[in-house]
């Protein structure tokens, strides 16, 4: 018989075939082979007696393994499913490609170089990042290190030397060193490496001659003391570059504000110190007068804000810094007469004060003086007697103005007609012309609450010479000329005249 499964002949009653372990069917009854055989026939009328007909490939009996060779239909979704892997690997690869071209390290070095040649502020933040913040630098920020490295060759060679050389560290799975402030980094995932050039600011101590002054640097606002900016005079990170930039500070004793501005000021890892210094001067004040308490200073106009009673104004003393064309005005008073003084910075900073009498005062003096001063002279050198009445009658008897004059006019007067005068000669003098020209003022001392007064008065004319005290007629007519001095005590704001003194 043979198999009903792969068509070899196995023994008559097999129940299993020993080529490929088939069960076997039950013979059929003759009828039923009869039967069966015309369908045979039907199938492979070349298949000899005996021999079943060749099985269809396509076809497999119920209940048997499939034959060798044939293969399942594969279906839409698993056709769809393979067609995303595949789009994947490829869609993988190609971006790896792609970016890893994008972000190659020698395109990154390329690019910082050229976005500072160009001063490109978006191309030199896309590639650049800093190693202890999280920032992007602006307009103003990178002015200064654009203005300093954007045309020197020199220096972006060498950054770009640097960061080559760490590439060949990157590349060898080592940390790049980096050099100066630049250092090319990798980041790495999965798709691909990227690399970027990390900046690593510079600490610059900024000091200032005073604490407390308002620096303004690269669009950023810093106080700065003598000791730097900051918490113990910490270093401010800040880019190399070329930096500008004012500064300002105000006293708190004289209120004087001191500007200044620096411009192209160096800023690299060989000079990492800015000191700010202010044109300014300590003026210094001096009097040379005892008696004279300082009463007030003024600063351009402005009160100076500290304590004057520390001052030693006899002694001298620096005021503080003010501008160096700073006007200075200095009130001091002595004797109930109160007096200013204005210095210019420009002309010196050696302030010595010196006394002058107040406009009004001298007008009033030099008033009095050219009352006095004729009817002094005629009493004096023609022995008249009116004149001496007449010098009485308005600034003696009554009048606070000469408290003793009354009495020293009268003595003195005495004096002169008296026999001792007389004893020299006879000749006296009648001014027949006296003229007076303007007068100055000065002070000759203080004399506790009381200043006395000098008064000049420049005096020319004629007078008639007489030898005898009778002569009716002059000896001879002189002309003449010479500064005559009145002295006068000025107290609570009254005049007192003090003498009377000719020019040598």
């Amino acid at each position: 018989m043979y198999c009903v499964s792969c068509g070899k002949e196995i023994e008559d009653g097999a129940q299993f075939c020993e080529h490929c372990g088939a069960k076997q069917e039950e013979v059929p009854a003759a009828g039923q082979q009869a039967a069966a055989a015309p369908a045979a026939e039907g199938k492979s009328a070349a298949s000899p007696q005996g021999v079943p007909a060749a099985q269809d490939p396509a076809v497999t009996p119920i209940g048997a393994a499939p034959m060798a060779g044939t293969k399942k239909p594969m279906s839409p979704k698993t056709k769809l499913i393979l067609a995303l892997v595949a789009g994947t690997v490829v869609l993988f690869f190609g971006l790896k490609l792609i970016l890893g071209a994008v972000n190659s390290p020698n395109r990154t070095i390329n690019r910082f170089i050229e976005a500072i040649r160009n001063q490109d502020v978006d191309a030199f933040n896309q590639v650049t990042e800093l190693s202890l913040y999280t920032f992007e630098f602006d307009e103003e920020d990178l002015a200064p290190f654009f203005a300093a490295y954007s045309t020197d060759n020199a220096t972006l060679t060498a950054y770009q030397n640097a960061l080559l050389e760490d590439l060949t560290y990157l590349e060898r799975g080592l940390v790049a060193p980096g050099n100066g402030f630049v250092r090319l980094v990798e980041d790495s995932n999965f798709l691909f490496s990227s690399y970027k050039v990390e900046l690593t600011l510079i600490p610059v101590t900024i000091c200032s001659e005073f604490d407390h002054t308002d620096l303004s640097m690269a669009g950023k606002a810093y106080i700065a003391d003598s000791d730097g900016v900051g918490p113990n005079g910490a270093g401010t990170p800040l880019l190399p570059g070329l930096y500008s930039g004012s500064a300002s500070y105000t006293d708190p004793d004289t209120g004087v504000t001191l500007t200044t501005e620096f411009a192209g000021y160096r800023i690299d890892s060989d000079n990492s110190y800015l000191y700010v210094e202010f044109g300014f001067v300590n003026a210094y004040i001096e009097s040379s007068y005892r008696e004279l308490e300082l009463k007030a200073i003024d600063i351009d106009g402005n009160p100076y804000a500290g304590d004057l009673s520390g001052f030693d104004f006899y002694g001298g003393f620096e005021l503080g810094p003010v501008n160096a064309d700073s006007e200075i005005r200095v009130v001091a008073s002595a004797g109930g007469m109160e007096f200013e003084q204005t210095f210019s910075m420009a002309d010196s900073v050696d302030c010595f004060f010196i006394p002058a009498v107040p406009e009004e005062i001298a007008a009033e003096a030099a008033e009095i003086a050219a009352d006095v001063l004729p009817l002094y002279m005629e009493m004096r050198y023609s022995y008249s007697e009116s004149a001496c009445d007449e010098l009485v009658s308005r600034y003696g008897e009554g009048s606070e103005m000469v408290a003793f004059l009354a009495e020293w006019l009268e003595e003195t007067l005495a004096g002169i007609r008296g026999e001792y005068n007389m004893s020299y000669d006879g000749s006296y003098y009648v001014f027949t012309d006296l003229q007076m020209d303007e007068a100055s003022v000065g002070i000759i001392r203080f004399e506790g609450d009381s200043v006395l007064l000098s008064v000049c008065l420049p005096t020319s004319g004629t007078y008639d010479l007489y030898y005898e005290w009778d002569d009716p007629e002059p000896s001879e007519t002189e002309s003449f000329s010479g500064n005559e001095y009145v002295w006068l005590r000025y107290t609570d704001g009254q005049f007192f005249v003090d003498d009377f003194a000719a020019a040598p």
